[in-house]
């Protein structure tokens, strides 16, 4: 098994780096599909994929970036071009992860997805995910939608109703298609 190293490699517009072990250690050809995915995407900047055993079973995610005042009391995140994926996926799985978190890299640094909340008169408010410029869906909303798909029974009803809550979220509509049609 080879180790990485953390060099990256440059599109015109990304540079891409590795981190971390996946399984059957396929940093290089995650690197490779990373990189032609954020040229077709348009992404900028240095863009991170990390590969950890501790993020779970099949997990992948994408980090919010620093918060910072834009105005009117709203605080908002800005990118951050991290994407962490569980070491245990391999094969497609990493290529459909890479290519969904990637679109989630797009939409905050379009601006499109942002997370953040509200100060009024000293009070912390609207904490959530912001779409296209509005709170979309709380925090907490956002974690009882999580929590139902964690906590349903394999293949039960409500754990398919969970899902398909959380697909139906607009950022997560856009990123499922997207790593549906540049994998395929």
């Amino acid at each position: 098994m080879g180790g990485r190293n953390g060099r990256g490699i440059s599109s015109s517009s990304a540079t891409i780096s590795v981190s971390g072990q996946s399984v059957l250690d396929e940093s290089e050809a995650a690197k490779g599909y990373a990189q032609t995915a954020a040229k077709e995407l348009g992404l900028k900047g240095n863009i991170e994929v990390v590969f950890d055993e501790n993020l779970g079973s099949n997990a992948a995610e994408v980090e919010m970036g620093k918060i910072e005042h834009v105005g009117d009391g709203l605080y908002l995140s800005t990118p951050a071009n991290k994407i962490t994926i569980g070491a245990d996926l391999y094969g497609s799985d990493i290529n459909e992860a890479i290519s969904h978190e990637l679109k989630h890299i797009q939409q905050q640094q379009t601006g499109r997805l942002k997370t953040g909340f509200r100060l009024v008169n000293g009070k912390y408010t609207e904490h959530g995910i912001y779409w296209e410029g509005k709170l979309h869906t709380t925090f907490a909303d956002y974690n009882k939608i999580k929590e139902r798909i964690q906590k349903a029974p394999r293949g039960s009803y409500e754990k398919l109703e969970a899902i398909k809550s959380y697909k139906s979220l607009p950022w997560e509509k856009e990123a499922y298609a997207f790593g549906d049609r540049i994998y395929k």
